[in-house]
């Protein structure tokens, strides 16, 4: 009897576990290549237009031997009006020919940023060689949930020392 209790629990434990891990979704976007290259360099939402600048580097104060890629990203509304607060920029690709670098954004705010604009930043990226040309992609949800993508192409790795 025990034993019966024992194997029943052992079971619902694995088959709670089980779908705890297959339930989870992944919350890393899946998109190709092709899809991110395809990305416009301007987007319009609700009749305003965004465009994206960026800011790649790797720093190599001493001691350091070089940090991984960092990357600042400003969302601008191009005519300068204000960005509705339901504008939303959620994820980061950088393309390297055929290697990408997909992540979130961080927690960091940028001080004094003018409501025109939407600043995230990004750290933790690969050692890229520096004084290359990346093309950078982040996506962005409107208010209803509708998905967009926005490229800034042929945008410079820096370097810092």
């Amino acid at each position: 009897m025990l034993k019966s209790i024992f194997i029943k629990y052992n079971f619902l434990a694995l088959l709670v576990i089980s779908s705890l891990l297959t339930g989870c979704p992944d919350s890393t976007p899946s998109k190709t290549i092709a899809e991110l290259n395809a990305a416009p360099e301007e987007i319009f939402i609700d009749g305003q237009n965004y465009n994206l600048s960026t800011y790649l580097w790797r720093d190599f104060m001493p001691p350091s031997t070089g940090s991984d890629l960092m990357t600042v990203i400003k969302v601008s509304e191009r005519n300068l009006l204000t960005i509705p607060d339901n504008i939303s920029v959620t994820y980061l690709w950088v393309i390297n020919g055929t290697e990408v670098w997909s992540t979130e954004f961080t927690d960091e705010a940028g001080a004094g940023t003018p409501a025109y604009v939407i600043e995230k930043i990004a750290r933790g990226g690969p050692k890229w060689d520096t004084g290359i040309n990346v093309d950078v992609i982040v996506q962005i949800f409107d208010g209803s949930g509708t998905e967009y993508l926005l490229r800034a192409s042929a945008q410079l790795i820096h370097q810092t020392s």
